[in-house]
């Protein structure tokens, strides 16, 4: 190389503050990055803020319920009956027995029954106490007034309850994030590539997840599908899988959501003697805008939740029943479920864990001798649901 003679200098034309040569600015960038919605799914959220369930010491655990016993039924023959019929076919005849009297809500006539043959039939005498006997139609009510116990007669014998078995099985959950000891120890924008910041998105993941899985999970025990030796596979029931009869179906047209729908459908799940008297409706965008609409007829606005950080609407049915509706658009996303809901009695969903495996953060379960940190995101939950006759599930709302 040839020598340069020193001193050796260079000269520029300058540097103008502001001019367009970014090789020699700072590059100003706002350090935190904006993230977007943080919510990890309303049933899930709302499950872990009711009062905690005992943890399962099994995968699979199960629970009874039981219920006091109807104190009215409803005839069930499409035809009727004549006003000297005496064999009675009714939905349920277990509360009554021989000396029970009970009385047509509709005609007030009381009758005095004489057998019970079997648990949908009843034989009776009719124009009791002076009542005047009429014809009876198809789904009549029939009030209990009490099992009447004549002077000197012996004691009248009910049958004892036999609580409905019920089982569900936990289900495990796990996600993993690794980040190398370079990515854990060097400064980066906001903390991008780092742990403390994975954990807070993986988290977010793993509830909605969850959440999904609480809403439309099915119960299953198999043998890994993946390698028989990661043993089973068992997966929990969600709340639809235990609604069979309560729904209410839109069928694409959200004119079917009327106020008499609303209390036909909704009305039962407050009747059941086990319900409480408020409820809560999990929905999407699409059905959540229908019953806005239908509420703003009553000039009933739409507000704010910020415990649950969801939008909040509240109508009552015309006998007293108090339905909270809540936007859950993690829950019920864009597409056909945003149209679909559940109707919960939060008296009876809980949440269950098993026994030492709470969903937690676990640091650290990488060997040491690796060059990442790798930690994990794992727990177990799975959905107890009763009495079923109190809930229920809407579907069928279309965007209009």
């Amino acid at each position: 190389m040839p020598s340069v003679t020193m001193p050796y200098t260079t000269q520029t034309s300058g540097i103008a503050v502001g001019d367009n040569d970014q090789f020699f600015r700072i590059r100003d960038i706002d350090q935190q990055i904006k993230e977007l919605n943080m919510d990890g799914g309303i049933f899930y959220k709302v499950l872990n803020m009711l009062p905690s369930e005992t943890p399962a010491s099994q995968v699979k655990y199960e629970w009874a319920e039981d219920d006091v016993p109807a104190v009215s039924t409803k005839i069930n023959n499409a035809s009727g009956y004549s006003a000297v019929a005496t064999g009675l076919t009714v939905d349920d005849s277990l509360g009554l027995i021989v000396n029970s009297i009970v009385q047509v809500a509709e005609t007030k006539e009381i009758m005095y029954v004489t057998a019970v043959p079997t648990s949908t039939t009843i034989t009776v005498v009719r124009g009791f106490s002076g009542s005047t006997p009429a014809a009876i139609s198809d789904n009549d009510t029939l009030l209990f007034h009490g099992d009447q116990l004549p002077e000197r007669a012996v004691a009248n014998v009910n049958n004892g309850s036999t609580p409905t078995q019920f089982y569900n099985y936990i289900q495990r959950w796990s996600s993993g994030v690794q980040v190398t000891d370079i990515q854990n120890a060097i400064e980066m924008l906001d903390g991008v590539g780092q742990m403390p910041r994975e954990i807070v998105r993986q988290t977010i993941k793993m509830k909605r997840q969850i959440n999904n899985a609480l809403i439309r999970g099915r119960r299953n025990a198999i043998v890994s599908p993946v390698s028989a030796d990661d043993g089973f596979v068992y997966t929990t029931q969600g709340f639809e899988g235990y609604i069979t009869t309560n729904e209410l179906d839109l069928a694409s047209d959200n004119g079917n959501l009327s106020w008499e729908a609303i209390n036909s459908f909704a009305n039962p799940l407050f009747t059941a003697t086990s319900s409480s008297p408020s409820k809560m409706v999990l929905c999407g965008e699409i059905l959540f805008s229908a019953f806005t609409k239908l509420a703003f007829d009553r000039f009933q606005p739409a507000t704010f939740e910020p415990t649950l950080g969801a939008t909040l609407q509240t109508i009552m049915t015309d006998q007293g029943g108090k339905l909270d509706i809540v936007l859950d658009k993690y829950g019920f996303p864009a597409g056909p479920t945003s149209g679909e809901g559940i109707v919960i009695d939060l008296a009876h969903v809980t949440l269950k864990e098993l026994q030492g495996q709470p969903l937690t953060w676990r640091a650290n379960v990488e060997n040491n001798n690796a060059h990442v940190r790798q930690d994990e995101l794992w727990g177990t939950a799975s959905l107890k649901l009763s009495h079923e006759s109190t809930m229920g599930k809407i579907k069928g709302a279309v965007a209009i």
